[in-house]
Order: C-alpha cells, then sequence, then structure tokens
C-alpha cells in the first residue's frame, strides 16, 4: 500500500449547519497505480484530492503514506513530503509569469536549496516535448504547454505519487488528451502512481481503475 484513506470525513459547519464534502472514505492506493477520481460536481473529488495530497486535513480518519499518518507529522515533515513524494498537478497551472520555462520548472528545487539534476531535467523535457519551450515565458506558451511545465516542475523530485485536479478542465480537447497521454507515459515509464480527478467520463474510462464518487462516499469501482 502506497496511499490510503482510511475511513476519512471532512465536514465543514457544526450542528444544524453541517455540510459533509467526505464522508467514512476508504480507498488504497498501490505503487505505479493509474486511476481516476469521477464523479459530478459536489461528489468530494477535489476535497478527497486534497487529503490525499497533505493539503487538507480531514475531520476524521487517517490519510496514510507507506503506513505513516501525514497528518502527525509536524508542518516541515509534511512540507518535505509534499515537495519530494506527493505531488499535485492542478488544472490552473501556477506558473510564475517572469520566469522562463526551465526557471519554472527548476524553481523547488532551488527554493529546497538543491543543485537540480540537469540530466534528469534533460530527460523529463525531453519526454514532455518541451525542449524547444524552455527559454519561453508562460505567457508564450498554449495552455497543453503550460500544463506540461508543470508536470515537469512536479516531477522534478521525481515524486512517488502525481495527484492531478482536472488538469485538463483548462484545455482544448486535443491537448487534454495530449496531456493525459503523457500522464499515462509517465506512469508506465516511471512507474509514478497517478491519479487523475475528472469529471470527464471519457478520460475516466481510459484509466484502468475508475473510482465514482457521488455525496462525499465511494459509489463504484471498475477495473480493467
Amino acid at each position: 500500500m502506497l496511499l490510503k484513506a482510511e475511513n476519512v470525513t471532512k465536514r465543514y459547519g457544526n450542528k444544524d449547519n453541517t455540510v459533509f464534502a467526505v464522508r467514512e472514505l476508504s480507498l488504497e492506493f498501490q505503487e505505479g497505480e493509474l486511476a481516476a477520481i469521477t464523479g459530478k460536481s459536489g461528489s468530494g473529488k477535489t476535497t478527497l484530492l486534497h487529503m490525499l495530497g497533505g493539503l487538507l486535513p480531514p475531520t476524521e480518519g487517517r490519510i496514510l503514506f507507506k503506513e505513516q499518518d501525514l497528518y502527525s507529522l509536524k508542518d516541515k515533515e509534511l512540507a518535505a513530503i509534499r515537495r519530494n513524494h506527493i505531488c499535485v498537478i492542478f488544472q490552473s497551472f501556477h506558473l510564475l509569469p517572469d520566469l522562463t520555462a526551465e526557471e519554472n520548472i527548476l524553481l523547488p528545487s532551488r527554493l529546497d536549496g538543491r543543485k537540480p539534476d540537469r540530466e534528469w531535467f534533460g530527460e523529463l523535457a525531453e519526454t514532455l516535448e518541451l525542449s524547444d519551450r524552455l527559454s519561453h515565458l508562460p505567457g508564450e506558451l498554449s495552455g497543453g504547454q503550460q500544463q506540461r511545465v508543470s508536470i515537469a516542475r512536479a516531477m522534478m523530485s521525481r515524486p512517488q505519487v502525481l495527484l492531478c485536479d482536472e488538469p485538463t478542465g483548462n484545455l482544448d480537447a486535443k491537448s487534454g488528451e495530449e496531456v493525459i497521454d503523457l500522464l499515462t507515459r509517465i506512469n508506465k515509464e516511471f512507474r509514478t502512481a497517478v491519479l487523475v480527478v475528472t469529471h470527464d467520463s471519457g478520460i475516466a474510462a481510459r484509466m484502468p481503475r475508475m473510482i465514482e464518487l457521488a455525496d462525499g462516499s465511494v459509489k463504484a469501482v471498475q477495473k480493467k
């Protein structure tokens, strides 16, 4: 078991005003797994992903990474997990507009005080088809290229898990397909566990495992 949600609940408000975003949900993800989390708007997809990514503590239950309860860790320890082991890719690319593609990709390594692995950087740039775009600013890149930069930035630390929150949401159909193709390739070539949150049934159907949420709980799990 690599990553596990153990009977997690996330609720907001209190008493008569309580709203459950996730309710008594349990799931496990294995090393090298490729899966989709799908469901209608408000089903709890993004809340679950944020809890799995160490960004949002559950109200009840535990999130375990390699048997370690993420939210029992000190802030610095949890931040190190997020930087190096569990990385989140968002619908909005979150690139710094005044930095080139290369500078955006290398920024987390430099902020962490680590010398970037230039060989790994070059391999990522080639795999993600960014080699001829590294000197461009985000505003000079297409949406698909910007998302590939954000994926490369996340992959620089060689994480064991990529959590992708609607990674094609701001892209046209062609660019969206290309991003999903790249995530699938990353999963196969680097054995990175990739979990994709999506409302797109076509994308979800491409994944070997599809978890459908409804009202904050698991409604169905399908495997190929």
